[in-house]
């Protein structure tokens, strides 16, 4: 447990030193400091960089959270597919494939169009 929480410690404080670094040369490249690589990221750099690194993470989960919410199809459908006409006519036609399809394979044994069959039984080979 201790060395688990060591560990998390060690990590927060490397990741906010490469933060840092990200930061101070971001800001570099776009003028706000000078000076060698070296040197600690301080001013508006830094705040720059890291409110930068922020606002994607928070994009990136943001991204995720609406992909998991949306894996169910009914949770990102409009108000105007949920209201009736489009979801009426999903069904329809979802009901028309499904009946058609029970047709041709089920009753008629056979298949829908260009799945052609050759009976090759008879052929001496």
């Amino acid at each position: 447990g201790m060395m688990a929480i060591e560990g998390l410690g060690h990590l927060v404080y490397h990741m906010g030193a490469g933060l840092g670094y990200v930061a101070e040369g971001i800001g570099s490249g776009l003028g706000f400091s000078g000076g060698d690589s070296n040197s600690n990221c301080e001013g508006e750099a830094c705040l720059v960089g890291i409110l930068v690194i922020i606002a994607l993470i928070a994009l990136v989960i943001v991204i995720y959270a609406v992909y998991n919410h949306c894996k169910d199809e009914e949770n990102c459908h409009s108000w105007w597919y949920r209201g009736g006409r489009m979801r009426n006519k999903a069904r329809k036609w979802a009901a028309l494939w499904n009946g058609i399809e029970h047709n041709a394979f089920n009753v008629l044994g056979g298949s829908l169009l260009f799945d052609a069959k050759v009976d090759t039984s008879a052929h001496d080979r």
